[in-house]
């Protein structure tokens, strides 16, 4: 704020009532909150059973346990 990245405005009396935007006047919105869960959590599950293995339609197994599935990333830029 002081050397000038964001600009605070609003009365700071009120909860609701600042408003923060970067150098170039583009309003910064609150990002996401997080809370700690209540009470003791149960113990994680332990390893599930082995899948049995895919069948192919020509007959070709595909054995899970050599298998990892990820959630897709962006392509990163250069």
């Amino acid at each position: 704020h002081h050397v000038g990245d964001f600009t605070i405005t609003g009365d700071a009396d009120d909860p609701a009532g600042l408003s923060f935007t970067t150098r170039a006047g583009f309003p910064i919105k609150p990002g996401p909150t997080f809370t700690t869960p209540a009470g003791p959590q149960p113990p994680p599950d332990p390893q599930p059973p082995p899948a049995p293995p895919y069948r192919g339609p020509t007959g070709d197994t595909l054995d899970l346990r050599w298998v990892g599935f990820h959630e897709p990333r962006e392509p990163a830029y250069a």
